[in-house]
């Protein structure tokens, strides 16, 4: 009776281990082919992070560059920051490669 509890903590121990390394592996496979396929995903109900059909065929159509102006520099309130901190990263982010980098500037708005 001893023994085979002793076998089957053995058993359970071995499944564990096969377990966390299979785990393990699983996440190293994901984190190795995500550094390779890019990919962001618009939780949001609105989905407010999420080009418009009208806008990626506007976009597509396009047969020039078109060149952003951004005027969110300087000192604002804190919506405003948060607004500027988001559009940056959205600007900066690697899916707007997909558009051979856009070109922009922030401005002052008082300077235009």
């Amino acid at each position: 009776m001893a023994l085979q509890m002793s076998e089957k903590k053995k058993n359970i121990r071995r499944n564990n281990i096969i377990q966390l390394v299979l785990s393990l592996a699983i996440i190293a496979v994901l984190n190795v082919i995500g550094s390779y396929v890019y990919t962001r995903i618009d939780l949001t109900s609105e989905k407010r992070y999420t080009l418009s059909d009208a806008t990626r065929r506007m976009l597509r159509e396009l047969d020039d560059i078109v060149f952003f102006r951004i005027y969110l520099d300087g000192d604002f309130p804190a919506g405003f920051k948060r607004l500027r901190n988001s559009t940056n990263l959205s600007i900066h982010w690697p899916s707007a490669s997909r558009w051979n980098a856009m070109p922009f500037t922030t401005n002052l708005p008082a300077k235009g």
